[in-house]
């Protein structure tokens, strides 16, 4: 907290409105961000299920492969 003198109290509620605003603005900025990770999340999870899922293709094709010889 800053140490203004209380002779000026008009100018200190508007120095932690001023305060407010920028916090405000912290969060919004904040939101965003975990907005976008999420999403991140979800491309991530879709790219593991399309790996196992080749995977697990990958597998069968060498199990045929194995009963053909």
């Amino acid at each position: 907290m800053d140490n203004l003198p209380m002779q000026r109290p008009k100018e200190y509620i508007m120095t932690l409105k001023e305060r407010v605003k920028h916090v405000k603005e912290q969060v919004i900025g904040l939101k965003e961000r975990v907005k976008h990770v999420k999403e991140q999340v979800i491309g991530l999870k879709e790219c593991i299920k399309q790996v196992k899922e080749q995977d697990f293709n990958l597998k069968e094709r060498m199990m045929h492969v194995k009963e053909q010889r």
